[in-house]
């Protein structure tokens, strides 16, 4: 389909009329969906692959039409062929046709990538002619994609330029427009009523559901990052669900909404000398077992090791 533009005639204060034209025959045709937003949608109007290669570690700097797709051009040094993509050093760069961006202020490139290094980092930047942002791909990783969300003019193109190391790219793709739906991540949980693992989520917030009905869970959180490197575990948090009727977070001792250190200190004192303030007798049965002994502090010093 071709879209045409709008006719003034048949333009109100809150309605207009939209028409394309289509080669396709209609009895071929089920049926169209149009979109209408305050922002053009986006379009796949370029790619690369490379997943395809086989061959290792050979230079194609002096021909490198021979790797790249038509309209691609290559400026630079090193141009190598790798299991599965191609590398650049440092001083070389991909370069895009030149895109028609018309009616677009952004543009979405996602560069499928990873370091040939494995004990270091590869860095590379993705530019148009008005923006870039710098992306580093871990060493030892496998191929991850890589999302850039740029600035562009109305006849624009895309640079991919090593800024260290040496950086591998399998694919490449060029959108006109900003591709939201690359820059969300599918949320997906695994496990049961008593243990749960959820990765992908991208707001700093997360409704848990489908737990044992007044269980009691610690609970903790770690980073991804763009990068492709990962934060260490959180401290780990206690919930107690209301549906067991319980109101004390085993293993809080001092009384301060977490499970620490300080906790171990506070029992251990307590238990020493039978007057500590503030202490909870509830949250010091860290064991569980009604009595308070030093087989708690083992049991919250277990805790504490295994949840950081």
């Amino acid at each position: 389909p071709v879209m045409l533009p709008a006719d003034s005639a048949r333009i109100g204060m809150t309605e207009f009329l939209a028409e394309w034209t289509d080669e396709t025959a209609s009895k071929y045709v089920d049926s169209y969906t149009l979109e209408v937003n305050t922002r053009p949608g986006f379009t796949l109007i370029g790619e690369a692959d490379w997943s395809g290669i086989v061959e290792n570690a050979t230079n194609y700097a002096n021909y490198p039409e021979e790797l790249l797709p038509e309209g691609w051009t290559f400026s630079g040094t090193g141009l190598w062929c790798e299991q599965e993509g191609i590398s650049i050093n440092n001083k070389s760069s991909l370069i895009s046709p030149m895109y028609d961006l018309s009616g677009y202020e952004k543009l979405t490139v996602v560069v499928r990538a990873k370091s040939i290094m494995t004990q270091s980092s590869s860095k590379f930047i993705v530019s148009t002619g008005v923006g870039q942002q710098e992306f580093s791909a871990p060493g030892g990783a496998p191929f991850t994609d890589y999302v850039a969300v740029l600035d562009c003019s109305e006849l624009d193109q895309v640079t991919i330029a090593g800024k260290s190391s040496f950086p591998a790219f399998q694919s490449i793709k060029v959108y006109a427009g900003e591709n939201d739906q690359l820059l969300m991540r599918a949320v997906v949980e695994e496990g049961g009523t008593d243990y749960r693992l959820i990765t992908g989520i991208t707001d700093r917030n997360y409704m848990v559901t489908g737990l044992a009905d007044g269980g009691s869970f610690y609970y903790r959180v770690k980073a991804h990052y763009i990068d492709g490197t990962i934060s260490p575990w959180s401290k780990s948090r206690y919930v107690v669900l209301s549906g067991g009727g319980h109101d004390h977070l085993a293993g809080d001792v001092d009384g301060d909404g977490m499970v620490g250190i300080s906790d171990v200190t506070t029992l251990i004192d307590y238990l020493l000398s039978g007057n500590v303030t503030p202490f909870n007798m509830d949250n010091a049965d860290c064991d569980g077992d009604g009595q308070v002994n030093i087989s708690d502090v083992t049991a919250l010093i277990d805790y504490l090791l295994e949840s950081h």
